[in-house]
């Protein structure tokens, strides 16, 4: 697998103003290895793993990567991601995340997603912001089964204040040929929470071309309170 940023053991971390891939050179991060077994193959642009308290990841630009695992594992070490942050209070802005293409064709949903934008799972404290960050051209390539792919797949801090706001996502893609496969712009999977001003427009492909088959298409989905 592939890291371009990792945090692990410091207490602030900072990454800002990074370009991780070609901004347009196809398949510039490409992790090759069409393996089907349960070894892993992460692909992250920047990830937060351990111990981080503050966390301030803004205006980078992660773009043209690609993970050929094309296996079912559901493994931490399996799934795709732009940004990944598991610990401290993350003010997460300003990223521009594109092109980013994953084989596998593993159908767990939450934080084991195939395929996901910004994955926040940090409920130590409050204070999270996810604000003003371009998610799109976030495509499956995997052939079956019910595969998820989400902008933002959000889990934080159920105190305080959290903000995700002026985000802008569009543009997912499947090749699945189940129709229970997902594209999900915005996913709250628990916390507190304020969300507003974002922009989610699914159903159209990265060409511009309106998606024919019958997945399961959805903005903005919170468990949290049910809508």
């Amino acid at each position: 697998g592939f890291v371009a940023i990792s945090s692990q053991g410091t207490t602030t971390f900072t990454a800002n103003n990074n370009t991780i891939g070609s901004t347009v050179t196809a398949n510039s991060i490409n992790c090759s290895n069409a393996s089907t077994s349960t070894t892993a193959q992460t692909l992250h642009g920047i990830e937060v793993l351990t111990s981080a308290t503050t966390v301030t990841i803004q205006n980078n630009t992660i773009a043209n990567l690609t993970n050929a695992y094309a296996g079912s594992g559901v493994g931490g070490g399996l799934q795709t991601r732009g940004i990944y942050c598991a610990f401290g209070v993350p003010t997460i802005t300003g990223n521009t995340i594109y092109n980013i293409s994953a084989a596998s064709t593993n159908t767990s949903g939450t934080t084991a997603a195939a395929l996901n934008g910004i994955t926040l799972i940090s409920t130590i404290s409050a204070g999270a912001t996810v604000s003003q960050n371009t998610i799109h051209s976030l495509n499956s390539t995997g052939a079956s089964g019910a595969i998820v792919i989400y902008g933002i797949y959000y889990n934080g801090a159920t105190t305080g204040t959290n903000v995700i706001a002026r985000n802008n996502i569009h543009s997912f893609s499947l090749a699945s040929s189940s129709t229970t496969a997902q594209m999900i712009g915005l996913y709250l999977g628990g916390g507190n929470t304020t969300v507003q001003n974002n922009m989610v427009r699914l159903g159209i492909n990265a060409a511009g071309a309106s998606i024919t088959n019958t997945y399961d298409i959805q903005g903005t989905t919170d468990i949290v309170t049910g809508k």
